[in-house]
């Protein structure tokens, strides 16, 4: 069985100067792909007043309608990454309603409900003057269970032309156990009745009705197996198509898409990577509509092939040794030029070995390059982790541990990197089979890598890139919110390629410091398999920024001056120095007379850390006062009588 993941990055986080928190919502995570499957779209309700609400859950099977009812059904309101409240319908019970104060603002509700038919929910908000704000309901059915495609076609035909279908058993990978088609013409004798046509190719010519002209196709494969099957539609007379399509069944892997840009001649091939083993067997089929355009048992061969352009599906059967993985690439060429290029990892998922693929592409010049591949030992060391670089489905290059990896690449162009990875097990009760690598790619001119990813594997992964374009400090925050249980398994860490930057276990916050790069926050968790659901809260918050300026800055004594300042990603504010006391996260104050310089600082903090702001002001010095007059100068006059005097006084007498 195929099992593969496409990387693309879920979200893209920016740090600027003005931003708010930078994750902060709730998370759903699916015991099962069933699960997932049933699960409803969270509604958004907006609160205009705060105030005490009464909310309603109502299974609506439970009250004698024609649903089925639920075997669990809980809803979760939340705001951000907190929980708000958290309603669970007792099963003895076919309604429930709580209480719940909310201030104003936005809320996310969350219906998690698990059913083996067709059920039918509703939710209620309601005032205190039992007037309902928001309202829902919906339905959650399961996934059939059947084996076999029951395809009912209304044909869009001419009435009174003539016209053939063509039903067709592509034998891939091996021939159907059942294939029967008739055409229902309303109230007339069906027409075309064929039976049997398991492993082979029949038409049938009919008249179309004015009554109507609907194909019936009932497929089987064998037990626990996969098929494929052909339907065409085409007028006699000129050979018109009137439908045609292709039809998978059973346990066939969902088919890749592929564009082919002209009506042309077109080259297909295949190979097997060899990583970490062979594979034990290969086949693959190309359609477009209901034409087989080219199929191929085994790797290594150029198929040559016509096609009109359009869509085509591609359909791959690829498998491994047993308990092992394995690579294998596809590459459709036309006139020397890839129009499609991938490479695909498989695994052997009935042997329990767990193993998941990864493939990461870039874009990368002529050169020689080292990729560092890291198991993280998060929560515990991968069973296996291999890794293979390809360019147009050639090997640049492998390895079947952590470490590094040497590779040219000799044609400037896009690069595939595909990493297999087996999380080991685990005796503990309630551990998921979980771990975390990285690699990073860099060239022989420099250090700084030109590629670098992290990936998670097993549980519920999801990741966030943080952006970092001014270095900073993070906080990283995980909250399960224990609704419908605690989660059996929850995991944060902090990584930028194959370097590590933090992690926890279980929930709680830790900080970091980040340089000016690309770094990605993973969130591994699994839910309980008995609850399929558990949801958690997520939070990723840059320290907090703190601007203060004051206004005066130079003044005279007893005068006074104005405050003004703003923070962002603040949980508290608290001034000091020259003022004090919790302050909000902006504003301004004006503070008292001032007979001395002093400076104003405003310290905000948040998880990932504190900030402070200062502001300083002069004041001037008073005048000193004026002194009084005394004595002063002597004149020239005065100084004249005075020598005069003191002459006569020396005569003798």
């Amino acid at each position: 069985m195929k099992l593969f993941k496409w990387m693309c990055v879920p979200m893209m986080l920016v740090n600027t100067a003005a931003q708010a928190a930078l994750l902060d919502e709730a998370r759903v995570v699916s015991a099962t792909a069933t699960a997932a499957s049933m699960l409803p779209a969270a509604e958004s309700v907006t609160i205009t007043t705060a105030g005490t609400y009464t909310l309603r859950l109502t299974d609506i099977g439970k009250q004698g309608a024609s649903a089925d009812a639920f075997t669990s059904l809980s809803v979760v309101i939340s705001q951000g990454a907190q929980l708000v409240r958290h309603l669970a319908l007792p099963s003895a019970l076919s309604t429930t309603t709580s209480n719940v104060t909310l201030a104003a603002g936005q809320y996310r509700v969350q219906v998690l409900g698990m059913t083996t038919g067709a059920s039918q929910y509703g939710v209620d908000l309601s005032n205190a003057g039992a007037v309902s704000v928001w309202s829902d309901s919906g339905a959650i059915n399961a996934p059939p269970t059947s084996n076999f495609s029951n395809l009912q076609q209304v044909l869009s035909l001419t009435t009174g032309d003539s016209y053939t279908v063509t039903i067709t058993d592509r034998n891939f990978p091996v021939a159907l156990t059942a294939l029967q088609s008739v055409i229902a013409q309303g109230g007339n004798p069906p027409v075309c009745s064929r039976l049997n046509i398991q492993g082979s190719s029949a038409s049938c010519s009919f008249v179309a009705s004015a009554a109507g002209n609907q194909l019936f196709v009932l497929a089987t494969p064998v037990t626990n197996g996969a098929g494929l099957y052909s339907v065409k539609v085409t007028r006699t007379s000129d050979g018109a198509s009137a439908d045609a399509a292709t039809l998978p069944l059973g346990n066939l892997p969902q088919p890749v898409p592929v564009t082919l840009p002209a009506s042309d001649s077109y080259s297909l091939s295949s190979f097997d990577l060899q990583t970490p083993v062979n594979l034990n067997a290969f086949r693959l089929a190309l359609v477009q509509g209901a034409e087989l355009l080219t199929s191929q048992s085994g790797v290594g061969v150029t198929l040559a092939f016509n096609a009109s352009a359009g869509a085509a599906s591609l359909y791959v059967i690829a498998t491994p040794a047993t308990g092992s993985s394995g690579l294998y690439s596809v590459n459709i060429n036309r006139a020397g030029t890839a129009v499609y290029s991938k490479i695909e990892p498989v695994s052997d998922t009935n042997s329990g070995s767990g193993a998941e693929g990864f493939v990461f592409k870039a874009n990368l010049p002529v050169g020689s390059y080292t990729l560092q591949l890291r198991d993280f030992v998060l929560p515990q060391s991968f069973a296996s982790l291999g890794i293979a670089v390809t360019q147009g489905g050639a090997s640049l290059g492998s390895r079947s541990s952590a470490g590094s990896l040497n590779f040219t690449v000799v044609s400037a162009g896009e690069v595939s990197i595909a990493v297999l990875a087996t999380p080991a097990t685990s005796s503990t009760p309630g551990y998921v089979p979980s771990g975390l690598f990285g690699f990073s790619v860099t060239g022989s001119a420099g250090t700084t890598p030109v590629l670098e990813k992290t990936q998670g594997v097993g549980g519920s992964f999801t990741s966030n890139v943080i952006n970092v374009s001014t270095a900073t400090r993070y906080a990283v925050s995980a909250t399960d919110f224990a609704a419908p249980l605690a989660l059996d398994q929850l995991q944060v860490a902090v990584t930028r390629g194959a370097q590590l930057a933090g992690s926890i276990f279980g929930g709680g916050t830790f900080a970091f410091d980040a340089a000016v790069g690309e770094y990605t926050v993973n969130f591994i968790a699994k839910a309980k398999s008995s609850v399929a659901y558990g949801m958690y809260g997520a939070t990723v918050v840059a320290a907090p920024t703190v601007t203060l300026s004051a206004s005066p800055t130079s003044l005279a004594a007893g005068g006074a001056t104005t405050l003004t300042w703003s923070s962002t990603d603040a949980s508290t504010c608290t001034a000091s120095g020259g003022w004090s006391g919790a302050q909000p996260a902006s504003g301004a104050f004006t503070s008292g007379a001032l007979s001395a310089d002093a400076t104003f600082t405003l310290t905000c903090t948040n998880a990932a850390g504190s900030t402070a702001g200062s502001a300083t002001v002069t004041v001037q010095a008073a005048p000193a006062p004026a002194k009084k007059k005394g004595g002063g100068a002597w004149s020239v006059g005065w100084l004249f009588v005075l020598g005069a005097l003191g002459v006569l006084r020396l005569r003798p007498r």
